[in-house]
């Protein structure tokens, strides 16, 4: 028998009950930081707000799944929209969101869970690293069907099964809830199955070597090594079955008209 959502809902809530299991994360990105900051990185994060502000339409509507503390949620507004709706499970996240950057009737946040519907449609629903903490595909269906408007498009930003990602998630538990996982090539079949227009390109394939290395090696993210591991990953990220492989992938899912 299928485990009630409530209950993997509660365990969510807890872990993100205060920064503790967010600083664990960040204590690795940390010790291995040209893996965030390096050049292949940065270009994906590009993509990311290039897809999410091309997908605004004149209305400009966007709602921010799983927002945490209201940083991505806040660079979302900054690309043009008018008006922003992230939610969370944490109380303690959508606390600090609401007094950090909350704009009534501009930039809102409430607490909710993304195994709930909310109500509203918007040209852009995002997530950043969201998806893995879900019963995504119960999500994804709900979020497409009632909320995307026609011509709109669902942007993540999710851990994809790149061999070190999967290695980090099972051996360092600390830094990571007990429900956690990246997504599967699996997952990425699933996705095409179910939806008409789907891309997904992978964030970090050699790089993710690369850059680790490059992070004991040089005080600059953008270096000689990262920079090849960037070129690498230009002619790899251009294959479609790598796309599960990244170390991260950008996801885009769009309604037709």
């Amino acid at each position: 028998m299928p485990e009630p959502i409530e209950e993997r809902d509660r365990r969510e809530r807890e872990a993100y009950a205060d920064d503790a299991m967010t600083r664990n994360n960040a204590e690795w990105q940390i010790r291995f930081s040209h893996i965030v900051h390096g050049p292949t990185t940065q270009r994906g994060w590009d993509t990311m707000f290039s897809v999410i502000a091309a997908g605004m339409g004149d209305e400009g509507r966007v709602l921010d799944v799983g927002c945490g503390p209201g940083y991505y949620t806040n660079l979302v507004k900054q690309l043009g929209a008018r008006y922003v709706l992230g939610y969370d499970i944490s109380e303690h996240y959508v606390y600090k969101a609401q007094r950090d950057y909350g704009v009534p009737g501009e930039l809102d946040f409430r607490v909710h869970s993304a195994h709930q519907p909310v109500e509203g449609d918007f040209d852009v629903v995002c997530g950043f690293a969201v998806l893995h903490h879900l019963d995504f595909r119960a999500f994804l269906l709900e979020a497409y069907n009632r909320n995307l408007k026609p011509g709109g498009r669902m942007v993540f930003w999710e851990p994809m099964s790149h061999p070190v990602t999967l290695a980090f998630h099972k051996f360092v538990r600390s830094a990571h809830s007990d429900d956690e996982w990246p997504l599967t090539p699996k997952d990425v079949r699933w996705m095409h199955d179910t939806f008409a227009h789907v891309g997904i390109r992978p964030v970090n394939l050699a790089s993710m070597f690369t850059n680790a290395a490059s992070s004991l090696l040089f005080p600059e993210a953008d270096n000689p090594l990262s920079r090849v591991g960037d070129r690498i990953d230009r002619v790899l990220e251009c294959r479609r079955r790598l796309a599960p492989f990244g170390q991260m992938g950008i996801i885009v899912i769009t309604k037709p008209l």
